[in-house]
Order: structure tokens, then C-alpha cells, then sequence
């Protein structure tokens, strides 16, 4: 396992047929519409949705354009299946489950970077904010803000 949530896991996998590895994160718990909810505030789109159904269609119509963003300093998205259903051991209780796959990032997030190596020099945080910036100009350039920025949530 890469990540443990409130009520999601991600794990690493691997393609069984080109051996590239992936992170899946595995939504599978009544409150998925909480999390779609912070996810698309993230991404500047915020919707209130009257069901499940109408959330998951704009799931996969923000899917559809989060597949086609390619960004050295962003994190790849493949795509998603909320079609899954993971059942209970005991076999008597099936919940509806949301996967979405990304490519995997195995060195943690900036903040735990920040933690363990200390203070940087001026030269590696022009650098690193650098990067930054320039993710950030390409959202914009394409009709997505962040909207929630901090050490945390860059892998």
C-alpha cells in the first residue's frame, strides 16, 4: 500500500502485460460523494449533485479532460472505473467502489521531503518553486485552478 485516507487506500500496481507499475486509489465507502466533492474542489469545479448517478457522470466528464493534461510536474492521470464493487468477507454486503489510476510517485509528498531533509537552500527552493509555477500556468492555461495548495499535495 502507497496511502491510507479517511476512506480510501492507494496501492501500487502493476500491469500484468508491460510491467509499467501504477497507483490505484480505491474509493469504496458510502462517503465517495465526499470525496469527488474534494477532489473537484481541488481542480476549480465544484458541483452539488442530487444522486450518486449525477456525480458519477461528472466524474468521468472531468476524467475525460484530467486523461489529456501532460505536464512533466504534474501527476499523470489515466483514468477511472466506477463501475467496481468490492465485497465484504463475509460475502453478504457489496459496496460500489470508485478507482481511479495515476502514475505512481514512490518518494513521498513535499511535506515529509521538508520534514526529514530540514531547510533548503535558496538555490533548490528556486528551483522547486519553479516547478511549481509552471504547473500551476499550465491548470490555468487549460480551465483548472487548484485551489488548494500546500506541501502535502505535491508529490
Amino acid at each position: 500500500m502507497l496511502g491510507k485516507g479517511s476512506f480510501s487506500k492507494v496501492y501500487r500496481a502493476k500491469h500484468t502485460k508491460d510491467k509499467k507499475e501504477y497507483a490505484i486509489k480505491v474509493i469504496n465507502d458510502e462517503r465517495v460523494l465526499d470525496e469527488y466533492k474534494a477532489v473537484s474542489k481541488l481542480v476549480g469545479s465544484e458541483k452539488n449533485f442530487a444522486s450518486l448517478d449525477d456525480m458519477l457522470l461528472s466524474i468521468r466528464d472531468e476524467a475525460k479532460v484530467l486523461v489529456e493534461l501532460e505536464h512533466p510536474n504534474i501527476l499523470k492521470f489515466y483514468g477511472i472505473n466506477e463501475k467496481g464493487v468490492y465485497s465484504k468477507r463475509d460475502g453478504k454486503k457489496q459496496i460500489a467502489t470508485l478507482y481511479s489510476v495515476s502514475e505512481v510517485c514512490p518518494n513521498g509528498d513535499l511535506w515529509e521531503y521538508i520534514e526529514y531533509s530540514g531547510r533548503f537552500d535558496a538555490k533548490y527552493c528556486r528551483s522547486m518553486f519553479k516547478q511549481i509555477i509552471e504547473a500551476l500556468e499550465y491548470m490555468h492555461n487549460h480551465g483548472f485552478a487548484h485551489r488548494d495548495i500546500k506541501p502535502a499535495n505535491m508529490l
